[in-house]
């Protein structure tokens, strides 16, 4: 993700989400195909995945009333909104929890990513020789883009990797500088 300037544009979460399900098929290739391999549990995967289901909740269509009950404010400020609609009363039958469902939608895809990497790295990453290179590797690319960051700064330039606008007089955040959607 550093490296694709944090996975803010929409090329740069493509990289990500492609990559994240690369890793996602080799574990289950690996799953199936090596007899001695077998899916690592761990506890830490419930508050994961509790937090996947309130982010699908608040994509579902619930009825009024249950959504009432889970957020009153989201239902009187719909209802507002919604009430000088022609036909309102049947678009307020039922009613999402989240008030921009693409950008729910948007940001579930990359936690579900980030999941993903999270399962995979469970299950791959074992002993404790495995886990140092991990660490390492982890280290060695935050190292390489605060390199960047204060290369980029002490230039002057306005491009990260000198190469892409950001919109700034100056890049100040290595590849994660949020200006850079241009």
């Amino acid at each position: 993700m550093p490296f694709t300037f944090g996975a803010v544009e929409a090329w740069s979460q493509l990289v990500v989400c492609a990559l994240c399900g690369a890793m996602a098929v080799c574990l289950a290739l690996k799953l199936i195909f090596n007899k001695d391999s077998r899916f690592i549990w761990s506890w830490s995967y419930v508050p994961v995945l509790l937090f996947l289901i309130v982010g699908i909740i608040q994509l579902i269509p619930l009825p009024v009333e249950l959504v009432r009950f889970i957020s009153p404010n989201t239902v009187s400020v719909k209802t507002s909104l919604l009430e000088d609609i022609p036909n309102s009363a049947h678009l307020l039958e039922t009613m999402r929890i989240s008030f921009y469902p693409q950008a729910t939608l948007h940001d579930l895809r990359i936690v579900l990513a980030v999941s993903t990497v999270f399962v995979v790295v469970v299950n791959v990453y074992k002993r404790p020789d495995q886990i140092k290179r991990l660490l390492a590797a982890i280290t060695i690319i935050g190292g390489a883009i605060a390199m960047i960051a204060l290369a980029q700064i002490i230039s002057g330039t306005d491009s990260i990797y000198w190469y892409v606008p950001t919109g700034n007089n100056f890049a100040n955040a290595g590849t994660l500088d949020r200006k850079s959607v241009v």
